[in-house]
């Protein structure tokens, strides 16, 4: 149960802070915390269909391979009040995360499976800088997949080659802020709200009352400061200007897989399973099925678990329905979004298609990650 305290906080919070996300989400996200301020509380399922948030993911790990880490759903810097109102990922489990898989000697490289509209800014700016600080050391590739956008496109920019699936949209790099003026309504309701406090500003921007222009000017001021900020850090991790980001990157808009490609904000067109038998085996193939009776590789991620994954067969050649982006070193491909073989149902065993790579899933760790020789935050299990 959420105290009506730590609900005013989440409340504040929302007012307060700049957003790298979808306006649409932040206003599903405003109405869940409304309705849970009168004492409403949706079934998870409604609040999932209503802001498209997912449980918390954990990374997935391979011997020698690949640790696939999910970021799924609206990015908050931590994990609390409001990840139990609007479930999402959050920023400092994502970080202990690829930490620890940048430091686990077993894993040759990290893969984010991205489905995310983004978030808060908040710790964004420093995860990202940590992910494109980790180049050289381990490969690190992010998928869009099916969605990566503002803070999920601000993450996915910082790592060594970005990859977007067919269907797929990134992009949305902008920053907002909220206010909400309640005055109105509370007067309908013969309310009226005094507020008493100290310092010139401390004040400003309560949503008992409209918002002053010095306050939106403020507002303005710590938008701009985080939007230059997410400009340069795109910029940075994509090897382009400042300046072709704000006028060439969509402007704030989302872009499909071929119109990100065209623009330079990705480096190819083709699917996770491509992407992961690429980093399996450093260049080409698909990876289609876990060898686990009753599992599916999707399945055992939407259920939080982490899955030690080791390639089984050699690989294929790449991925049919991939193409790279303009000036890359390699063969025209296919149209990208003909081709691309569909991923399996997440309720069905997949089956891989003849000569495909096979993952054998060897155990599950339902929360939490740690390197080789580490102990992990709870018991695994083997699958």
């Amino acid at each position: 149960m959420v105290s009506e305290a730590r609900l005013r906080h989440v409340q504040r919070y929302v007012a307060e802070t700049p957003w790298a996300l979808l306006p649409g989400t932040l206003e599903a996200i405003c109405e869940v915390v409304a309705l849970r301020a009168t004492g409403e509380r949706l079934p998870a399922a409604e609040v999932q269909a209503r802001i498209g948030t997912g449980p918390a993911q954990r990374p997935t790990s391979s011997v020698g391979a690949v640790a696939v880490i999910p970021v799924y759903g609206v990015i908050m810097p931590r994990a609390g009040v409001f990840t139990d109102i609007s479930g999402g990922t959050s920023i400092d489990q994502l970080q202990q995360d690829f930490r620890a898989a940048m430091a686990d000697p077993e894993v040759g490289a990290v893969l984010f499976d991205i489905d995310s509209p983004g978030g808060s800014a908040s710790l964004v700016p420093e995860f990202a800088a940590e992910v494109y600080q980790a180049r050289g050391q381990k490969p690190v590739v992010a998928v869009a997949n099916t969605l990566a956008a503002s803070a999920a496109y601000w993450i996915a920019s910082q790592a060594d080659e970005l990859v977007v699936s067919p269907s797929a949209y990134v992009g949305s790099i902008g920053v907002y802020a909220a206010h909400d003026d309640i005055s109105g309504a509370q007067a309908q309701r013969g309310v009226r709200t005094t507020l008493v406090g100290a310092g010139k500003h401390k004040l400003e921007g309560n949503p008992h009352e409209p918002l002053t222009d010095e306050a939106r000017a403020t507002m303005q001021a710590r938008v701009d400061e985080v939007y230059d900020m997410f400009v340069a850090a795109v910029a940075r991790g994509r090897g382009a200007s400042p300046a072709d980001v704000r006028e060439g990157y969509a402007e704030g808009r989302v872009a499909s897989a071929r119109q990100a490609l065209q623009l330079g904000m990705a480096d190819r067109v083709g699917t996770f399973e491509g992407a992961l038998g690429r980093l399996l085996h450093g260049g080409g193939g698909t990876a289609r099925a876990v060898a686990a009776p009753g599992h599916t590789l999707a399945g055992m991620l939407e259920d939080g678990a982490v899955v030690v994954l080791a390639a089984d067969e050699a690989a294929e050649p790449e991925d049919p329905g991939e193409a790279e982006a303009p000036g890359a070193p390699s063969t025209p491909a296919p149209e990208p979004d003909e081709g691309a073989p569909a991923p399996p149902p997440d309720d069905e065993e997949a089956v891989a298609p003849e000569g495909a790579t096979r993952l054998l899933a060897r155990r599950a760790v339902r929360r939490g990650y740690a390197p080789a020789g580490a102990q992990a935050t709870e018991q695994e299990e083997e699958v």
